[in-house]
């Protein structure tokens, strides 16, 4: 008896829960916002997101300061706005507009200061989605499915240039690629392996593999400033909900699995994390209010 004691006494020293990569000190909506709204962007400074939002009964591109202050709505066309980025300097919003062909959506940029017109940004040869500015402002990654087989690429456009190189067309599903804060890599869902899993893409060589593993769904990435984390949505405790990983166990590419932590818990699908440039806040989408509306989660180490 003694001495299987002493053997449980043993295995519970040896067995410590890892420590949290993060404290959450806060998880709270935006107020003052009606409708629903997806997919937030920060501004280079932090001190406002654009989202899209069908607010005014169509989708469009608005801005709000994370205090729910300042809503303003930059686009007012018939036709439906998605998924704006912010350029690193500041001055332009990239983001996706059926416009045009109504079916097709196409790359479009404007001025936040002075929104309209905006102006086309890619050819209109097929859909594009999930604009995401490289670090340094030069490049756009997006997702690109052609008009003819159903098959979403992974693709750069150049900035000013427009040349667009295919990246990936493996598996690509519907998910916004993520820059690492050097520009050497990209992070991106496929499903090339079964189930839609976070990959790990090295620019210079052309080279991918999977971050993770197991048969849960690893989707929509987002890099900390600093590098040393990617926040994701995962369904691996049966619901949608958003996780970290420390990026530097990832990275290590030894097949041991990374620290995780799972930051939300709520019975609603929460999506589409997205980091503030100081590293502090996530916004993310979450329905636990009765609709799709923004959130955020102060972080403290």
């Amino acid at each position: 008896m003694a001495l299987g004691l002493i053997l449980a006494a043993a295995g519970c020293a040896s067995f410590r829960p890892a420590p949290l990569l993060f404290r959450t000190v806060n998880v709270h909506p935006i107020p003052g916002l009606s409708g629903d709204q997806r997919f937030a962007s920060w501004s280079p400074d932090g001190t406002s997101l654009a989202l899209m939002s069908n607010a005014a009964g169509n989708w469009d591109i608005w801005t709000v300061h994370p205090d729910g202050t300042q809503l303003r709505q930059l686009t007012h066309e018939p036709s439906s706005e998605y998924t704006a980025a912010w350029s690193p300097d500041g001055r332009w919003l990239v983001f996706s507009s059926d416009r045009v062909h109504r079916i097709w959506p196409n790359l479009w940029r404007l001025n936040p200061l002075q929104p309209e017109p905006a102006e086309p940004f890619s050819p209109a040869d097929g859909k594009y989605f999930f604009p995401v500015w490289s670090p340094d402002g030069t490049r756009l990654a997006y997702l690109y499915l052609p008009t003819g087989p159903p098959s979403f690429e992974l693709r750069t456009m150049a900035v000013p240039s427009r040349e667009s190189h295919t990246l990936s067309n493996d598996g690509i599903v519907f998910s916004p690629p993520a820059w690492s804060p050097d520009g050497k890599k990209l992070v991106f869902a496929s499903n090339r392996s079964g189930t839609a899993k976070l990959w790990l893409l090295t620019l210079s060589t052309g080279e991918a593999r999977p971050l993770l593993s197991g048969p849960s769904q690893e989707m929509q990435p987002s890099w900390s400033p600093d590098g040393r984390f990617l926040a994701f949505t995962s369904d691996r405790t049966g619901n949608s909900d958003i996780w970290v990983m420390e990026f530097s166990a990832a990275a290590a590419g030894d097949g041991a699995e990374p620290h995780l932590q799972q930051l939300t818990h709520s019975p609603s699908a929460d999506h589409y994390p997205q980091w503030s440039p100081d590293g502090r806040r996530l916004v993310f989408v979450s329905a636990r209010s009765g609709h799709e509306a923004l959130w955020l989660i102060d972080l403290a180490p």
